[in-house]
């Protein structure tokens, strides 16, 4: 079984800590209606947190839904602005028989 060691004593542990030493209150009165709000609101406050955290949840979930609107809107874009040059450089498309297309460069 493993003891302790005795602690050794040094020079400063005989003397007390310096700190700033503030002036105690007379007396400590509490406003009745105020300990009974505080003492009371410990659930009000629960559900704020929690109402909270559910509207910081559909905040962030809204903004997802913007930035994924927001890229597929560009990708559309850049699909199209692809299928425009293809078509100014002088590809055509020609449907040729039971509905397959062929694409013929004509430039």
């Amino acid at each position: 079984m493993l003891h302790k060691r005795p602690r050794k004593s040094s020079f400063l542990s005989a003397f007390p800590i310096n700190r700033k030493l503030h002036p105690k209150p007379e007396e400590i009165t509490f406003d009745p209606s105020s300990r009974t709000e505080y003492l009371t609101g410990f659930h009000k406050r629960k559900l704020a947190r929690k109402k909270h955290a559910v509207d910081v949840a559909l905040a962030r979930e809204k903004e997802e839904r913007k930035r994924e609107r927001r890229r597929m809107r560009e990708a559309r874009k850049a699909e199209v602005e692809a299928l425009n040059l293809g078509f100014e450089v002088g590809l055509t498309t020609e449907v040729v028989g039971e509905g397959r297309r062929e694409e013929e460069y004509t430039g």
